[in-house]
């Protein structure tokens, strides 16, 4: 229904396996990734049909979207897409979008071996830290794998824990456990409600086995870090920078900027 409703290119583009985001620009013209690569459509988007789409998805998710509240992330109705919008005057040329659509890939750690992406002992390493219940933090940039491989490692983590509850912004993250709870956060038009601390703390009232939060960004890394180092040993989580000591910098500066 939505997809029919955001028009027959974007439609199509979205039915296709082998995409995995589709972008609108000011200019009109629209782009897509294809199986890494990007792609220049042969179909265009005018302003007002740009601004169409933005309303249909504004309206179906309670958002406003105007000159005074000009960008609002989204999650697609049915498909669980990642939308993002803006328009003028924070984006000057015209209306523009984003959609990114969940990874259908499901791979275990032992896939990873057999396509050459890790090692037999990188993997065995991985699935001891599973088994002894250490916290495992997964690293990379924009675009690299980093939910595809958490899934991975989830996958191995459910094979040996009672109870999981994970935390996210949108839901991507995939457990097979015999418990599984999952968390999110909740916006409200242009305000988060209940933030990924919100989350945290009522996470620790749940009795959790393992605690997986799906992307670590701002002042919860306190609040995490306190759960993981409190009882709740053996989670997971995903942290957006371009090495492993970045990633730890980031989180020292994170918790210098909100001490407890």
């Amino acid at each position: 229904m939505m997809k029919s409703a955001l028009g027959g290119a974007i439609g199509e583009l979205l039915d296709d396996p082998d995409v995995e985001e589709v972008r609108a620009n000011p200019d009109g013209r629209l782009w897509y990734v294809k199986d890494g690569r990007r792609i220049c459509h042969e179909h265009t988007l005018n302003v007002n049909t740009r601004a169409r789409v933005i309303k249909i998805v504004a309206d179906h998710v309670g958002e406003i979207a105007d000159k005074d509240n000009p960008s609002f992330p989204a999650e697609l109705p049915e498909s669980g897409y990642r939308f993002h919008a803006i328009l003028p005057p924070e984006s000057p040329d015209g209306p523009t979008f984003v959609i990114r659509k969940k990874s259908n890939l499901r791979l275990t750690l032992d896939d990873y071996v057999t396509n050459g992406r890790l090692t037999q002992r990188q993997r065995d390493i991985i699935v001891t830290a599973v088994h002894d219940r250490d916290n495992i933090v997964i690293v990379g940039g924009a675009h690299t794998g980093k939910t595809t491989f958490a899934n991975a490692v989830l996958y191995e983590m459910g094979r040996v824990t009672g109870r999981v509850i994970t935390l996210e912004d949108t839901l991507e993250l995939r457990v097979e456990a015999d418990e599984v709870v999952r968390l999110r956060t909740v916006r409200n038009r242009d305000q988060i409600t209940r933030s990924m601390t919100h989350l945290l703390r009522d996470t620790l009232r749940l009795t959790p086995d393992r605690l997986i939060v799906g992307e670590v960004r701002g002042p919860e890394v306190m609040d995490m870090l306190d759960a993981w180092n409190t009882g709740h040993p053996g989670g997971l989580c995903t942290i957006h920078a371009n090495s492993a000591n970045e990633a730890l910098e980031r989180c020292q500066q994170q918790l210098q900027t909100d001490p407890p």
